[in-house]
C-alpha cells in the first residue's frame, strides 16, 4: 500500500487548516475568557436562534450532557438565556442574551482576519473557484 503524504491529503489539509483557523480565533479571544466550546457555541447559538440542545450539540460534536454543563455556565455568565420549547415541554430553546452580541461582531472581526491570512497570496478567483469546490464537498457529504 502506497504511503500518503499528508500534505498530499485533502481529508488531512482540511483538518489541520480548520484547526490552525480555531487556534488563531483563539488567540483573540482569549483575553475575553472564553473557551473555544464556548466561543463556537455562542456562533453556532447566533446562527440557529431557537435551536434545542440537541442540534447544537450536534452541530458542535460534543455529548449533550457536557452541553448541558456548558449551558449552564454560559447561562450563569449572562451570554444565552434558555426559553421553553412550545413544542416540547421537556426541552429548551437557546436564544443569545444581549450580553453576547457585542462579542459575535468581535469574533467576526477576528473571523475577516483569520480568512485574511489564510487567503494571503491566493487570487479572488482563486478563491472563488476553492469556494465552490468546497460548496460542492458539502453537498456530496451531506446526501449520506
Amino acid at each position: 500500500m502506497k504511503k500518503i503524504d499528508p500534505n498530499d491529503s485533502i481529508i488531512l489539509l482540511m483538518h489541520d487548516v480548520s484547526i490552525l483557523l480555531r487556534k488563531f480565533i483563539d488567540r483573540q479571544t482569549s483575553e475575553l475568557s472564553l473557551t473555544q466550546t464556548q466561543w463556537r457555541a455562542l456562533v453556532h447559538i447566533a446562527r440557529h436562534e431557537g435551536c434545542n440542545q440537541k442540534v447544537l450539540a450536534d452541530r458542535l460534536e460534543i455529548k449533550p450532557i457536557s452541553l448541558s454543563r456548558l449551558l449552564d455556565r454560559l447561562e450563569t455568565a449572562g451570554w444565552v438565556e434558555r426559553r421553553p420549547d412550545p413544542n416540547d415541554r421537556r426541552a429548551a430553546c437557546l436564544y443569545l442574551a444581549e450580553k453576547a452580541h457585542p462579542f459575535l461582531d468581535q469574533v467576526k472581526g477576528f473571523a475577516f482576519a483569520a480568512r485574511a491570512q489564510a487567503l494571503q497570496g491566493i487570487s479572488d478567483e482563486e478563491t472563488a473557484v476553492f469556494l465552490d469546490i468546497l460548496r460542492k464537498m458539502k453537498t456530496n457529504l451531506s446526501r449520506n
